[in-house]
C-alpha cells in the first residue's frame, strides 16, 4: 500500500460509517489521486453512486478524476448529471463552468452559468464566477454590474471590492469612476494579497500619488513576476517618480512575459 496505506484503510472505514457525509469520501478520492490510484478512485466512486445516484458531489469527483485520466467527454457528462440529479447544488454547474473555462470556452461556460443562476438567483460563488467569465470575455460593462450586485450582497467581500476597482480604473476614464475605486480600493489597504496591492497602486497612480503607488506596486511586481500588467504599472509609476532605467527594465520584463499583447502598444 505504500505510505498512503494507513490513510487509505482509515478514510475507507469512515466513509463506510457515514457513506452520505461528504468529506470522508472527498479526502479518500484525494489521497487515492495522490497515491496515483486512479482506476481505484472511480471503483469507489462508482459504488458510492450505486447506492446514490443523486449524489452530486460524487458525481463531480468521478468527473474531476476522469480529466485526471484524460477522458474530458466522460468528465463532462459526470458534472453534467451531477447537476440533473440535483439542479439546485451549485457543485456541477461550478465544475462544468471551470472546465469550460479552462479550455477558453467561454460561451458555453456562460450558459452554465446563467442556467445554475435560474437555479439559484443569489448564488455569490456563481455570480463572481459569472463576472470573471464576461471580463475574460470583454463584456466588461455587464462586468462591472455583476460585481455591483455581489457587492451588495456582500458588501465586505475583498474579492469583489478588488475586481469592481480594477474594472472602474482600467475601464472608465471621468473622475467620479476614478473616486469610486479609490474607495472601494480602501478596504484592501490592510490586505497583504499581492493583486490587491497591484490594484490599489494603479489607482494611487492614475490618481497622482506616484510615491504611494511605487511602494505597492514594487511589492506586487516582487510577489507576481509572472504577470505582465503588474510589471507593466509598475514600470508606469517609475516613469512618473522619473526613475526611466528602472521604468525601461520593467518594461522588458513585461514585453517578454506578454509579447503579442495590447501592452506592446502602450508601452
Amino acid at each position: 500500500q505504500g505510505k498512503y496505506g494507513d490513510s487509505i484503510r482509515i478514510l475507507e472505514g469512515l466513509q463506510a460509517a457515514a457513506p452520505a457525509a461528504v468529506q470522508p469520501m472527498t479526502t479518500l478520492v484525494n489521497t487515492l489521486v495522490r497515491a496515483q490510484k486512479l482506476d481505484e478512485a472511480v471503483s469507489f466512486l462508482r459504488t458510492v453512486l450505486t447506492t446514490n445516484p443523486a449524489n452530486a458531489e460524487a458525481h463531480v469527483l468521478l468527473g474531476s478524476v476522469q480529466l485526471l485520466k484524460n477522458v474530458p467527454d466522460q468528465a463532462v457528462q459526470s458534472f453534467r448529471t451531477a447537476i440533473e440529479r440535483q439542479p439546485k447544488d451549485m457543485v456541477g454547474y461550478s465544475a462544468l463552468a471551470e472546465f469550460y473555462v479552462r479550455n477558453k470556452n467561454l460561451d458555453e461556460a456562460e450558459r452554465v452559468i446563467r442556467a445554475s443562476l435560474q437555479e439559484q438567483p443569489d448564488s455569490f460563488a456563481m455570480h463572481l464566477t459569472y463576472a470573471s467569465v464576461l471580463e475574460q470575455k470583454g463584456d466588461y460593462e455587464a462586468a462591472i454590474a455583476e460585481y455591483e450586485i455581489l457587492l451588495k450582497q456582500d458588501p465586505g467581500s475583498l474579492i469583489a471590492a478588488n475586481n469592481l476597482a480594477s474594472l472602474l480604473s482600467d475601464q472608465h476614464t471621468d473622475k467620479a469612476s476614478l473616486e469610486r475605486a479609490y474607495s472601494l480600493a480602501a478596504i484592501l489597504r490592510k490586505s497583504q494579497i499581492p493583486n490587491f496591492k497591484d490594484t490599489l497602486g494603479w489607482i494611487e497612480y492614475l490618481r497622482g500619488d506616484y510615491k504611494s503607488a511605487t511602494g505597492l506596486l514594487e511589492e506586487a511586481a516582487a510577489a507576481l513576476p509572472n504577470q505582465a500588467w503588474v510589471q507593466y504599472h509598475l514600470g508606469m509609476s517609475y516613469v512618473a517618480t522619473g526613475q526611466i532605467g528602472k521604468a525601461s527594465e520593467q518594461f522588458k520584463k513585461a514585453l517578454a512575459l506578454a509579447p503579442d499583447s495590447s501592452l506592446q502598444e502602450k508601452i
